[in-house]
């Protein structure tokens, strides 16, 4: 914080905040522009409250205590002490578009997309970290933590754009707004249909599968998390338009419910819950679009003007006038329009695929590397067991069965009597319920592109087997190669939960009928290790499990 705050401010911007991503010999680094209701403030130490300098959090929070109760938005420390007093950025009462967000402590360790780790959300780079990752993908510019926590922890979401005030309601700009609601309307339509289609195609087979989706969750993250993605790629007024969206997931959920409600259903049902949520979100786009354009005539045309829409997604509120800023290749051009709707069509595809493959499938995930040599394993190098044509390959290429395995972390074993040999770590997708017990064809090739093991494309560009398994937080099980006196064998699961514990590791012993947690993260975000229990010991040093923990690898520049 120190450095980018000091960088930041040598070039000129009142100040910045790092995005926590590390890249290659790179920060990213969120700049704060300098606006008349943002100062840099001298705050003395003897006001704050219960403040340590050695605890980061703790610094944060007592910063941001001492502005609300000072009257401003929120500060941000820049963890600078002279010893009597710290010095941070406060954004005052007219520092645009700060919105409060309390985000689920599941829903942070979700962002950071580790599955197969723990978390310790106590940790402030992570915590921050995560803050961040959630805000931007509720819309926001940047995010950064009030510091405060339970099940939940507070995010200030800052705007992308400070949009400026709202233009005047005259007839040439209320024709600028029609375009851009008639731009958004069509855009919506035909890439949720297109979307919707695929989706079909892909789950044609689960037509009898039940689908659970509380709350109607899924389909809020589907369908208005894709359209709110999407709608921040326009610019100037990409925040107004996703905001103005947002605003219509009542209707939707409504019509949605209508169709089939949020109990158990089939996913034919559910599309046609997917399909009238479309419908009700082009609907209330089309209402706005005829609203304003009666308001010219009757005379309502300032009031429509002026209407506030608060979007229940991120809490962002807009004004129907303020996309009368949308530049001229925005209102009349087609590029970013086009943009839009294949964002909004691939993630709302991928949403999908994530949502409902995790309620049908499992993860397998068996190791190699202490397996007996009746296990199975590869003769020959790495290099021709992992050749487009190699043993792996055509492992993988043998049946439908096997087109969800994906081979990784692959070690040279030294000869034996029959030459050297490749041992691997192996993933596949197995059923979670009473389907067919391996993903049929059409589903890999819809996660896993048309060969079945290579690339598929996602709206954050091309992913393969990898992403889903090391980013799917899908419930799996690791299948230990240690063997216990009475038979049977180890295996660690680990699962998700958005309420008690977020994350939990458990080893089974299936000859002695006992399981013990080797690991977890509670509600709270609260990191607990239980690796000193010599059950846990025994099965990690028999199958090379291991209970890691999400940390941020942000480190000083050279």
């Amino acid at each position: 914080m120190m450095t980018v705050m000091s960088w930041a401010q040598s070039q000129g911007y009142a100040g910045a905040i790092p995005t926590w991503e590390v890249g290659n010999g790179t920060w990213g680094v969120i700049l704060l522009s300098n606006h008349a209701d943002l100062s840099l403030v001298t705050i003395p130490i003897s006001d704050l409250q219960s403040f340590d300098p050695t605890d980061v959090a703790g610094w944060g929070q007592a910063v941001m205590r001492w502005a609300k109760a000072q009257g401003y938005q929120m500060a941000i420390p820049t963890f600078q002490s002279d010893g009597t007093n710290v010095t941070a950025l406060a954004f005052g009462a007219g520092y645009p578009a700060i919105t409060f967000y309390d985000a689920d402590n599941a829903l942070l360790f979700q962002s950071l997309a580790q599955p197969r780790k723990l978390c310790n959300l106590q940790d402030p780079a992570v915590w921050a970290n995560a803050v961040m990752r959630v805000a931007r993908l509720k819309g926001f510019g940047a995010g950064w933590p009030t510091w405060e926590w339970t099940t939940s922890r507070g995010i200030m979401g800052l705007s992308a754009y400070d949009y400026g005030p709202l233009p005047a309601a005259t007839d040439a700009n209320a024709d600028r707004v029609l375009k851009v609601l008639n731009k958004t309307l069509n855009t919506i339509q035909v890439s949720t249909a297109d979307a919707l289609a695929d989706f079909s195609g892909i789950y044609d087979t689960f037509n009898e599968a039940p689908i659970v989706d509380p709350g109607l969750q899924i389909l809020t993250d589907c369908i208005f998390g894709a359209v709110q993605i999407a709608a921040n790629l326009i610019p100037d007024v990409g925040g107004a338009v996703g905001a103005l969206i947002s605003t219509a997931m009542t209707a939707a959920q409504d019509a949605a419910n209508a169709k089939g409600g949020s109990g158990p259903t089939t996913l034919e049902t559910y599309q046609s819950m997917l399909s009238a949520a479309s419908d009700a979100t082009a609907t209330y786009v089309s209402t706005l679009h005829d609203t304003l354009m009666n308001s010219k005539t009757n005379g309502t045309l300032q009031q429509v003007w002026e209407q506030v829409y608060t979007s229940p997604i991120s809490g962002q509120t807009t004004q129907l006038g303020m996309l009368a800023n949308a530049s001229d290749d925005v209102v009349n051009g087609d590029e970013y329009w086009t943009q839009m709707g294949d964002q909004i069509t691939s993630q709302l595809n991928l949403n999908l695929q994530v949502a409902i493959t995790g309620q049908l499938y499992t993860i397998q995930r068996r190791t190699y590397q202490n397996a007996p040599a009746t296990k199975q394993w590869w003769r020959g190098s790495i290099a021709e067991v992992t050749s487009p044509t190699g043993k792996c390959a055509e492992y993988i290429a043998s049946a439908d069965d096997e087109l969800s395995v994906w081979f990784t972390d692959f070690v040279q074993e030294p000869g034996h009597l029959r030459g050297e040999y490749v041992t691997a770590t192996e993933f596949w997708l197995q059923a979670a319920s009473d389907i067919p017990e391996y993903p049929p064809s059409d589903l890999c090739y819809a996660l896993f592109s048309s060969d079945g093991f290579g690339n598929t494309q996602g709206y954050t560009g091309a992913f393969s087997k990898s992403t889903v398994y090391n980013s799917w937080l899908m419930t799996t099980y690791e299948i230990g190669s240690g063997w216990t006196e009475n038979g049977g064998g180890y295996a660690q699961q680990w699962s998700y939960s958005s309420g008690g514990n977020i994350v939990t590791a458990t080893i089974f012993d299936y000859g002695d009928g006992w399981q013990v947690d080797a690991g977890w993260t509670d509600a709270y975000g609260n990191l607990h290790l239980n690796t000193s229990n010599p059950n846990v010991q025994q099965a990690n040093q028999q199958c090379g499990f291991l209970q890691q923990v999400i940390v941020n690898y942000l480190m000083p520049l050279n």
